[in-house]
């Protein structure tokens, strides 16, 4: 193998070091969309490093249709450990895919594997939860749903309980309503004029859209606000998984929420157990209501309801006894609404946070409340998770403070304006953080254009070698190998023509079998990560790239495998090997 000093312009020669199989995890995934996908496989990779286990990423979509399917069929068993299984990535032909893995540990995530374990979500009541919203709370008897992706397992399941749903409700579906969709935004504003336009339903006609997903329901919301229909006064709009979309919408998403977060862990977990020869196992884990403006509650408090006792003891029960009543109810449900959603509190803050609030009400300290509060966001924006969940904290105080402070309209309104004050506190942490991270994503995305343009500068292996010497470490990318099939047809070989980790550039032309590529990247010891993913140009997939980006910004690893497919098709480098 020759290599290429680019400061120096001098070569030499390098050899390979292999890789612990029984300690490398494969993941398939079609994508690796911000909102689900990268939360569950965040929580993957950090279960992979405290076990001390490798991870590869088979990234398997590629843009405008082209077919990479075949790409996954390359996957060898024999050089991997386990293998986590998206649905996005699962192949057309899921059961020959399935069978080629013969004994291998596997574990599928919202999809059934034979032969292995599975995490999925419980949907079906997820979505009786909030179809049930919408009818019982808000009177909404007409709705339009706007599905997931063709063979998805999650999109069918969902669609299944919406009908479901509506049957149990004794409510009517026009079958003109259910709106195919693709879990993007895009596909939102598609199923609207698909809805809308193309099937000519009138949206006066309509109560509430139901999407699969929130990042369809942001969609559906961009569309009819660009036709002047406003939700959620003309119209409803409702999601299911409960990412950051839903919190960061323009309006404020009711939805589903999933824990992703758990998801990722079980993920791991039940894999390592089967890979320990322990028997596999099938895992649901539960959803929870989140309630928030697109539905046409205010600010995610709903409307307050009373229980009889409340209503008969308004007016002449305590503050105190009232509370004390409620009091455990309280910490449960803040503990529910933040679950797997916030990171960086100590056990047991919930007791202290709303006794904070208590000692302000009863005139025992001065804006301790408020402090407490800042100290919590503070707190919760060091550890990367987002403050807008407090707002659902807050909507627990306002549905289970004001039945206690109904007979004392003084201490209502101190109550109302403590947890007033708290909401903009919070949309400020909210609107700091985005800020910071819009700041950030824009410097990514400049130094991102600029490596684009130099690679698409270069005239050469060498040149194209130069660039990734000079500026790939500055995104984030630690490793890096392209690779192109010969004569650009996907087979069992492939020729290595470029490889770094952390020193001199490599160039080669040394042919290899398909599956030894991720393993010729990853350096020895645990908690290695790679992502694979296919070039491709004209139409079809001609080669591999192995890479490892931290932080894992798809923005930087999909834009730079685009830029370099255009390039290696370019330089013609298929043609040569």
């Amino acid at each position: 193998m020759l290599v290429l000093d680019a400061a120096q312009g001098s070569w030499y020669a390098i050899s390979f070091v292999g890789f612990d199989r029984e300690r490398t995890v494969g993941v398939v995934t079609g994508w690796l969309d911000a909102a689900y996908h990268l939360q569950i496989l965040r929580a993957i990779r950090r279960g992979a490093r405290e076990r001390g286990l490798n991870l590869i990423t088979f990234l398997t979509t590629v843009p405008d249709h082209v077919d990479s399917s075949d790409v996954v069929e390359l996957i060898d068993p024999e050089v991997l450990g386990g293998l986590i299984l998206f649905t996005s990535g699962c192949p057309p032909d899921q059961e020959t895919f399935v069978s080629r893995l013969g004994s291998l540990p596997r574990c599928g995530v919202a999809m059934s594997l034979p032969g292995g374990s599975s995490v999925s979500i419980d949907n079906e009541s997820g979505m009786k939860d909030i179809v049930g919203h919408l009818v019982r709370r808000h009177g909404a008897r007409r709705l339009a749903y706007v599905n997931g992706p063709e063979g998805n397992e999650d999109a069918q399941v969902r669609l299944r309980a919406f009908r479901r749903a509506l049957d149990e409700l004794g409510l009517e579906l026009d079958p003109r309503c259910i709106v195919p969709g693709d879990f993007v935004v895009v596909g939102g504003q598609r199923a609207m004029r698909t809805l809308l336009d193309e099937r000519g339903v009138p949206a006066e006609q309509l109560d509430a859209i139901v999407a699969a997903n929130d990042n369809m329901a942001r969609g559906c919301i961009d569309a009819l606000v660009a036709r002047g229909i406003r939700v959620p006064w003309q119209l409803r709009v409702v999601g299911f998984d409960d990412g950051v979309m839903a919190q960061q919408s323009p309006v404020p998403l009711t939805t589903v929420h999933q824990p992703l977060h758990r998801a990722g862990e079980q993920t791991i977990r039940l894999l390592a157990a089967q890979m320990r020869g322990e028997p596999q196992q099938d895992v649901v884990l539960p959803t929870a209501l989140v309630v928030r403006h697109s539905c046409g509650c205010v600010e995610g408090m709903g409307r307050l309801q009373l229980s009889d006792e409340d209503l008969r003891r308004r007016s002449g029960r305590g503050f105190e006894v009232a509370l004390l009543e409620r009091r455990d109810k309280i910490y449960s449900e803040i503990r529910r609404v933040t679950r797997d959603r916030i990171g960086g509190l100590a056990q047991g803050w919930e007791v202290r946070f709303v006794a904070a609030l208590v000692d302000e009400l009863r005139g025992r300290s001065q804006d301790g409340f408020r402090v407490e509060l800042e100290d919590i966001l503070d707190s919760i924006i060091e550890h990367r998770s987002v403050p807008s969940v407090f707002h659902d904290v807050v909507s627990v105080l306002w549905r289970h403070l004001i039945p206690c402070v109904m007979a004392d309209p003084a201490l209502r309104t101190t109550v109302e304006g403590l947890l007033d004050g708290a909401r903009l506190a919070i949309s400020a942490a909210a609107q700091r953080v985005q800020a910071v991270e819009v700041e950030a994503a824009e410097s990514v995305a400049e130094r991102v254009g600029e490596t684009c343009l130099a690679v698409a500068a270069a005239d050469s292996v060498q040149a194209l070698a130069a660039v990734v010497q000079r500026r790939f470490r500055l995104l984030g990318i630690r490793r890096l190998a392209l690779a192109v099939f010969p004569r650009g047809v996907v087979s069992g070989t492939i020729h290595q023509i470029l490889w770094f980790e952390d020193g001199p550039v490599l160039i080669e032309n040394v042919r290899i079998s398909t599956s030894a590529l991720p393993g010729s990247v990853i350096a020895p010891g645990p908690g290695a990560e790679v992502l694979v993913m296919p070039l491709h140009a004209r139409g079809s997939v001609f080669g591999i790239v192995c890479m490892e980006v931290r932080p894992l910004r798809p923005v930087v690893f999909v834009t730079l495998r685009d830029a370099l497919s255009a390039v290696l098709d370019r330089l013609r480098l298929v043609e040569r090997v």
